[in-house]
């Protein structure tokens, strides 16, 4: 795939797209191929984890809305965290037993680069190592379900909970570097290949906004597909948005092609 064509022409759009608000029942649940959104940062007493809904519902449901969708819950960070900056945050799904999607398939996020504005696709890996990742994914999910029942009253709204820093299921637990959890790297204890958070600056102020790409690593397949970017503003919303297929491209880019030679062909009505 050719991505730096498609960001530019997705690039643009992204950060105007604004989807529905989040639900405000307070429950949590994880089931397989959930997206998990985890937030951790160094010395803060809580992280926070979210369950935004199956990953393939998420970008099905973008795509055709042609809408980013909003997850989480905006105060939920503010509550949890003292301020915004120095925020990691990544988002991970993984197949562990459902049919129809080959075993151990993960979706995984990761950082642009700062100057090109792409990230680097992952590369597969075979199921077997794929499921090391899968494995802690499914922990993280269910750590969280675990941790809401625990404490109830940390459920901050539909699929938000807040972990207290004692608690074995925080997000650094099973997201961080280190064999027991909470490593500098997102790199699911050592049991990925790379880093899948990324950092908010020092000082994220009114405005700006950070996402990262996430893409399908199916095992043993010749790349990974990015199908979408997570962004998060200063405020603490957090968007999902869709990446159409090439092939959706091209059929836009063709309509768009034939309507614009229509036109130009189309005779001038003389005053």
């Amino acid at each position: 795939m050719n991505r730096s064509k498609f960001r530019i022409a997705f690039g643009g759009c992204l950060l105007a797209a604004i989807g529905a608000t989040g639900v405000s029942a307070q429950s949590f649940a994880y089931h397989d191929q959930d997206l998990l959104i985890g937030f951790r940062q160094s010395g803060a007493p809580f992280s926070l984890l979210v369950d935004a809904g199956n990953v393939d519902t998420l970008v099905q449901t973008s795509l055709l809305s042609h809408q980013a969708i909003v997850i989480g819950n905006a105060s939920a960070l503010k509550t949890t965290f003292p301020n915004l900056g120095t925020l990691k945050f990544s988002g991970e799904a993984a197949n562990r037993f459902t049919a129809g999607t080959p075993l151990n398939t993960l979706w995984i996020t990761r950082t642009p680069d700062a100057i090109t504005g792409i990230a680097t696709p992952w590369t597969p890996q075979g199921s077997g190592t794929q499921g090391l990742t899968a494995t802690r994914i499914s922990s993280l999910g269910n750590g969280g379900v675990t941790a809401a029942s625990i404490t109830p009253t940390d459920v901050l709204a539909d699929g938000v909970v807040r972990i207290g820093s004692g608690n074995n299921n925080t997000v650094g637990r099973w997201v961080g570097s280190t064999p027991s959890g909470n490593g500098p790297l997102g790199n699911f204890n050592g049991q990925f290949q790379g880093n899948a958070e990324t950092t908010t600056a020092a000082v994220f102020g009114p405005g700006v906004t950070i996402h990262e790409d996430l893409f399908r690593i199916v095992p043993g397949s010749a790349d990974s597909e990015w199908v979408a970017s997570i962004t998060l503003s200063s405020d603490g919303t957090l968007r999902f948005m869709a990446v159409p297929e090439p092939e959706t491209y091209a059929t836009i880019a063709g309509i768009g092609l034939a309507a614009f030679a229509f036109l130009r062909r189309r005779p001038v009505a003389k005053a």
